[in-house]
């Protein structure tokens, strides 16, 4: 009786693996990838300004690169590079600004496509005061918001450019305990204000104010904007990883310029703070992303341009954000571009 048993188990366990192999071979045939857990950061709330990953994640793209991709938005409590750098994120939507400085602390992040070609930090003000280029800024309180590293690298750029002596203008850090953008501009606290053109100029539309829009590629600083990024020891260990989701966050970026209403929608159920819970905002911010992102010339989104980086590093380094000089092409690859 034992013996008939074990013949039986032994039956069993042959039958059972030989499906699963069967199974297995089937899979590997037809083209079924196993599903690996992939994490990326934002840089912000969840919103319309990352549409494209929203698109990728509910059209499938991650899932046909055997990707379960959760997408994170900004947590006020955690550091997003501590998160990266410890590998409890896989990939993350940063600034430049970020990225360099945490290249120059020693961490081993690489930019992996730029989705933002142009950044969307600008300069409002109101229609009345006169200014309408960093010509006009001398003698005027220019406020920085947040006193960001941004508006530390691109006010004396401007300033420069037009041969305006810092001393001939008052850069005002303002915080953001006084409001929105909008009232600082309104209420006097500065001439100038900084804001990103994606949405807080959203406000001054809304309250129908004049303004005027000042944005720094026009002249002479150019900067990237959301950069996806990753690190070395991800892209030594699992390459195919990085490629399938830079192929397919770039395809997500693709479709969702193509069909900018549906991004739109397929975004807000992603959305939890109640200001982005706007739909028209939504479209806002959609509708002037899309320049940004959007290449010139023949490249491709995604696309990234040494020279940019070159300028943003020597600007960090002249005013005294970068500690250490070093090979700018450390900071990217190209390896996952078409």
């Amino acid at each position: 009786m034992n013996k008939k048993i074990f013949v039986t188990i032994g039956i069993v366990i042959l039958v059972v693996g030989g499906i699963l192999w069967l199974q297995r071979l089937s899979d590997q045939e037809g083209g079924i990838v196993p599903i690996e857990k992939v994490r990326i950061s934002l840089k912000w709330l969840h919103q319309a300004q990352f549409a494209g990953l929203y698109v990728a994640k509910e059209k499938g793209f991650y899932e046909d690169k055997g990707l379960d991709v959760e997408i994170k938005e900004w947590d006020f409590s955690v550091s997003q590079e501590t998160d990266l750098a410890e590998r409890k994120e896989d990939f993350a939507m940063m600034n430049p600004i970020e990225v360099l400085k945490a290249v120059d602390k020693g961490l081993d992040f690489r930019a992996v496509a730029i989705i933002y070609q142009d950044a969307s930090w600008a300069l409002v003000a109101l229609k009345e005061s006169g200014i309408t280029t960093p010509a006009d800024f001398r003698g005027k309180v220019l406020g920085l918001k947040g006193n960001t590293d941004d508006g530390r690298i691109i006010y004396p750029a401007l300033l420069k450019t037009f041969g305006i002596d810092e001393g001939e203008v008052m850069i005002k850090p303002i915080g953001f305990e006084t409001g929105p953008e909008v009232q600082d501009v309104v209420e006097k606290r500065a001439d100038v204000i900084n804001v990103y053109r994606t949405d807080q100029v959203y406000l001054f539309d809304k309250q129908g104010l004049e303004y005027n829009l000042i944005l720094p590629e026009r002249f002479g600083f150019e900067m990237n904007g959301d950069v996806l990024v990753t690190t070395q020891r991800l892209i030594d260990e699992n390459p195919d990883l990085v490629q399938g989701f830079v192929e397919a966050t770039i395809k997500g970026w693709q479709y969702a310029m193509a069909h900018s209403e549906e991004a739109v929608d397929l975004t807000m159920p992603y959305v939890t703070n109640e200001t982005y819970k706007d739909q028209e905002l939504e479209k806002f911010i959609f509708e002037k992303s899309i320049p940004l992102i959007q290449p010139l010339g023949p490249e491709k989104i995604g696309s990234i341009q040494f020279i940019r980086w070159r300028t943003l590093y020597e600007a960090m380094r002249s005013n005294g954000l970068l500690e250490h000089e070093f090979d700018v092409d450390r900071v990217f690859t190209r390896k996952f571009l078409d």
